[in-house]
C-alpha cells in the first residue's frame, strides 16, 4: 500500500531552522533526507489547479521570524497538466544565487488537443 511520507531535520538555535526535508507521494517507505540543505517535494501527478495551490500563501508565512526555511527547493512530478500542455517527468529546481534566484526546469511536454 503506497502512502505519503515526510522526513525532516530541524536545527535548534536562535531560530528554529528546517535544515532539510523530503516529501514523497506514493511511497512505501520513509525517504532518506537530501544530502544537502534544502527541501525535495516528490509529488503525484497534478493538474493546473493543484500546481497553483502549491504557491498560495500558507502556514509558513504565518510563522514569521520564528523559523527559517531552506532556499534550495526541488519539486518533481511524473505529470503536470497545465494550459493544454502535459509535462512528463517534470523537475523544477530553485536555488539562491548572488544575483537572486535561479530556477531550472526539465521535463518532456506535449500539447493536448482542446
Amino acid at each position: 500500500m503506497a502512502d505519503n511520507h515526510f522526513n525532516s531535520r530541524w536545527l535548534l538555535g536562535q531560530k528554529l531552522t528546517l535544515d532539510r526535508a523530503i516529501w514523497a507521494a506514493d511511497s512505501k517507505t520513509l525517504p532518506p533526507l537530501p544530502e544537502q540543505s534544502g527541501v525535495e517535494l516528490n509529488m503525484p501527478p497534478m493538474n493546473g489547479a493543484e500546481w497553483l495551490a502549491l504557491f498560495q500563501k500558507g502556514a509558513a508565512e504565518s510563522v514569521g521570524g520564528a523559523a527559517s526555511f531552506p532556499q534550495h527547493i526541488t519539486l518533481r512530478t511524473p505529470m503536470l497538466s497545465l494550459g493544454n500542455q502535459q509535462w512528463n517527468n517534470l523537475s523544477i529546481v530553485s536555488q539562491p544565487t548572488a544575483n537572486g534566484t535561479l530556477v531550472e526546469a526539465q521535463g518532456a511536454w506535449k500539447s493536448t488537443p482542446r
